[in-house]
């Protein structure tokens, strides 16, 4: 008993001093907190990138690394999708984004838009298939008649002159009638404009449709999607770095009308991407910690109002509580300086745990009060030997080592909630044996509890039924214990976003598509040679679908294109020399006089199928709504000309390539796929949409079995799930370690030993199975529950098995009255603990952001476990324990 001597000794001494010296403590505590909160506010900065939250030196951090010190990290970029109801407007809108984002240069870095690159509007045509090439010619040909009429007049003049000359050729037998079916597709089209625009939402005729052209590459749809790659100035100093970029985005799309919807040009755009996506995360965070501390801290103050009794010690605690936290905060920012999206909840773990070491101090204090009138050696008695100081400064050292123990795993968003947490811990021991004692030494003396008598029915409840309930909490292990088998980890951090945020809905709409799916594994090709072995292996895997390299970017088989361009030039190209240099609106008078001869026109014709009927009752009814309106008949002109003229412009345009090589790509093209001593970037896509964590990792492993060097989102997130399982695991064998040996030094007694750890173990096993229960798995941000668990329920194992052998040991010295530990106030001060952190961390299961949520969730659950095997069934353990050595003749020691 020499070392408990000595630190009971110790403990009173200092408690002693501070009481003594109580004003010089108060004033030094309170211009410690002034300094720590100042430094806290100017230093401390929150990291929102889940990947910097792995050790460097873990193989998929130092293949990212690798990888993004060749090319821009895709992880880094806002997305920008522009959506629109026809390709051609989705085409033109973010066209017209990407060049005014260009000029932006003190907020965007760089805006990457290969589409609206002039290239592949000139060799467009070459990027489709030798069969669509055939398809678009034969097409084409027959289509040659409305190709001309439509180049002389791209407009209502020329559409209403190519149906005249139709409907007379068929009248002149010189076409049978059938051949009008040819105009179905655009009869369909024009009328629908027309209905549109007479019912105040105008939208642009297809064009593409209309021909039935098919995409090489670009858009895809419906719906029609633009994909801007977007890379921002990122301000580091800033708790939302990303903050000025986006605001820059939306202000220049608000100024370019998007999701406007009065406009003909009307086009949505949402944002998505790293940035976006932490951001919002962030101000989802910031919300949450915001109404879960004034909650929490209202809730937890109820709690001690009800629970004490006493405004003494509920100002002292409360006042402890929060120079404690600031100087907890001013030391996270002296040492680590970065929080990120774990370790930033470090706030809710000390309120946890100090309020545990407050009140622990303080109910024993007002114990002493009851036998000893002075305040000082109450004070001095709470803290020493026979007091509470012994199990407060083992549950410091528990859980200094519980926190410590993920600093040697490569978990570094752990080990820095780690490193904090212990500092905490620190702060919060220290607080308790100066500050705490020092206020509590100039308040007035709390008021003295009522009768315990419902804790002595509690002891001889438990005494009665110690085997029944021992028994009890070895069914629920076994239970809990199968049940927990089945706990999954969530790997994937967009399930801890809002799934109802903007960037959220974005992210998963892009997913749904391989071609701009953001799930893709990224990895750089030494030469050619080396791209062609690796595109064979990859050929081979089922759930790899394409590759995409630089050299996807120069059309194949260009001999045989070529030859058909010439041969589709020959048919179409003196019919489009006609084709004006731009597109003007025609004269009213020219336009009214084009419906007329139009709709005369579907009235001569021998017969009119759905599509020709449709077109004509659209003509009669816009007549009829705006007779001869020089305003609606331009507006139907340009719904109907503006994108005519540009796809009859890129189709001459097409048919004139000349042919494509790698010296033809723009160069901002080559920078981003090759880099300057001959390095290829390869995007590898999966073959079918990821959708589930099992598809991410079929994925992720098909693609490392081949290219054990590649990166990307998949292969990051799949990393980071076996990096943080690996720590873990070896983070609890160090806790488990390092308490048991604590545990031996100071309790000493294996049979105490062996009292503290069980419920801890059955809580742990309690806490795992409800959550697979209600369906709640593990994820990045929710782990955070198992250390804290390990934290908490040791300690309040500690009180319980130590209050019980002082119990035992009682003398005079001790002050102690009581036959068994639920006749003290120990099991009330467990329980007040409890209560007060699952208020804490109760109040963040309410957050708008699904990890906090979640956290907050399985911190309730942990926590209702800890109290359950600590007050119920412990008390059980030791007196089936008791009772034992009874029945052999020994008497407890």
């Amino acid at each position: 008993m020499a070392l408990n001597s000595i630190l009971g000794h110790s403990l009173a001494t200092i408690t002693g001093w501070s009481t003594r010296f109580a004003s010089p403590v108060l004033l030094a505590f309170m211009g410690l907190t002034v300094l720590a909160g100042w430094y806290t506010a100017t230093h401390l900065a929150v990291d929102t990138d889940t990947t910097a939250m792995i050790d460097e030196d873990v193989p998929f951090r130092q293949s990212y690394n690798r990888y993004v010190a060749a090319f821009p990290d895709l992880r880094g970029a806002i997305l920008a999708v522009v959506e629109a109801e026809t390709p051609e407007l989705a085409l033109k809108r973010a066209g017209e984004l990407a060049a005014a984002l260009a000029d932006e240069v003190t907020a965007i870095e760089s805006v990457q838009y290969p589409a609206g690159l002039p290239y592949f509007t000139e060799h467009g045509l070459l990027f489709l298939s030798v069969e669509q090439l055939d398809r678009l010619a034969d097409q084409l040909a027959e289509a040659q008649p409305m190709v001309a009429a439509l180049a002389a007049a791209p407009d209502i003049t020329g559409i209403a002159r190519l149906y005249n000359d139709l409907v007379t050729a068929v009248e002149q037998d010189m076409a049978p009638p059938e051949s009008l079916d040819m105009l179905s597709p655009l009869s369909t089209a024009l009328s629908d404009t027309m209905q549109s625009e007479m019912a105040g939402d105008p939208g642009y005729l297809p064009w593409s449709s209309v021909f039935q052209m098919e995409n090489g590459i670009g858009v895809s749809g419906p719906p029609y999607r633009e994909v801007l790659t977007i890379y921002p100035v990122l301000d580091r100093q800033q708790l939302l770095p990303a903050a000025r970029a986006l605001k820059t985005i939306r202000e220049t799309a608000q100024r370019l009308d998007f999701d406007n919807d009065t406009i003909i040009d009307q086009a949505s755009i949402g944002l998505t991407g790293g940035p976006v996506l932490a951001q919002e995360e962030m101000e989802t965070v910031i919300i949450g910690a915001g109404r879960a501390g004034i909650i929490s801290f209202v809730l937890v103050s109820l709690i001690l109002g009800f629970g004490l009794r006493s405004i003494t010690m509920i100002a002292a605690i409360l006042t402890t509580l929060v120079s404690g936290l600031v100087l907890t905060a001013g030391a996270a920012a002296l040492t680590v300086g970065t929080l990120n999206l774990i370790s930033v909840a470090f706030a809710v773990l000390f309120v946890g745990l100090a309020v545990d070491f407050g009140i622990h101090f303080a109910l024993r204090y007002r114990e002493a009060l009851a036998l000893i009138s002075d305040k000082r050696r109450a004070l001095v008695h709470a803290a020493g030997q026979y007091g509470v100081g012994i199990p407060l400064l083992l549950c410091t050292l528990c859980t200094l080592v519980g926190f410590l123990a993920f600093m040697p795993t490569s978990y570094l968003g752990l080990a820095e909630l780690g490193i904090i947490s212990a500092l905490g811990m620190v702060v919060a021991g220290l607080c308790s044996f100066t500050l705490l004692p020092a206020l509590l030494a100039i308040l007035p003396k709390p008021r003295q509890p009522q009768s315990r008598s419902l804790d002595l029915l509690r002891g001889s409840f438990m005494d009665r039924h110690a085997r029944p309930i021992s028994l009890l909490g070895l069914l629920l292990f076994i239970a809990s214990l199968v049940a927990s088998v089945a706990i999954e980890f969530d790997v994937n951090p967009l399930n801890l976003r809002d799934p109802n945020s903007a960037s959220v809905n974005v992210f998963k709409q892009l997913t749904e598509q391989p071609l701009t799916t953001p799930y893709r594994a990224q990895l750089l090709a030494d030469n050619a040679g080396d791209e062609r072995r690796l595109r064979q292996a990859f050929a081979q895997s089922p759930e790899i679908g394409s590759i995409i390299s630089l050299n996807d970017f120069i059309p194949r088989e260009q001999d045989d294109k070529l030859d058909r361009l010439f041969d589709l030039g020959f048919i179409i190209g003196p019919t489009l020399s006609a084709l004006p240099p731009e597109w003007q609106v025609p004269a009213a008078d020219d336009s009214a006089d084009a419906l007329a001869v139009l709709l005369q026109a579907l009235e001569r014709a021998p017969t009119l199928n759905a599509s020709l009927l449709q077109l004509k009752t659209s003509i009669e009814q816009f007549r009829e709504q705006y007779a001869d309106d020089p305003a609606a008949l331009a507006r139907i002109n340009r719904l109907v000309g503006v994108f005519l003229h540009q796809f009859l412009n890129q189709l001459r345009t097409g048919i004139n390539s000349t042919g494509a090589s790698i010296d033809d790509l723009p160069p901002a093209l080559v920078r981003d796929w090759r880099t300057a001593d001959g390095r290829l970037r390869l995007d590898v896509l999966p073959a079918t949409p990821i959708t589930s964590n099992a598809d991410m990792a079929r994925f992720a492993e098909a693609v490392l079995r081949i290219a054990p060097d590649a990166t990307g989102t998949p292969i990051i997130i799949t990393g980071a799930s076996d990096a943080v399982a690996n720590a873990f695991i070896e983070a609890t064998g160090i806790t488990i370690v390092g308490i048991l040996i604590l545990l031996l030094l100071i309790q000493r007694k294996p049979r105490d030993v062996m009292l503290t750890l069980l419920p801890l173990i059955l809580a742990a096993t309690i806490t795992i199975a409800v959550a697979v229960l209600i369906e709640q798995p593990f994820n990045f941000a929710n782990v955070i529950a198992l250390p804290l668990l390990f934290a908490l329920g040791v300690c309040s194992s500690i009180h319980m098995v130590w209050r019980q052998r002082q119990v035992q040991h009682s003398g005079p010295e001790s002050l102690e009255t009581a036959m068994s530990v639920e006749q003290t106030a120990t099991p009330k001060a467990i329980t007040l603990s409890a209560l007060t952190t699952v208020a804490s961390f109760g109040s963040l299961a309410i957050s708008p952001h699904p990890g906090t949520a979640s956290m907050g969730l399985l911190l309730m659950i942990a926590i209702g476990a800890t109290l359950l095997t600590t007050l119920v069934f412990l008390p059980a353990f030791m007196a089936v324990f008791r009772r034992r050595k009874r029945s052999i003749g020994q008497v407890a020691p």
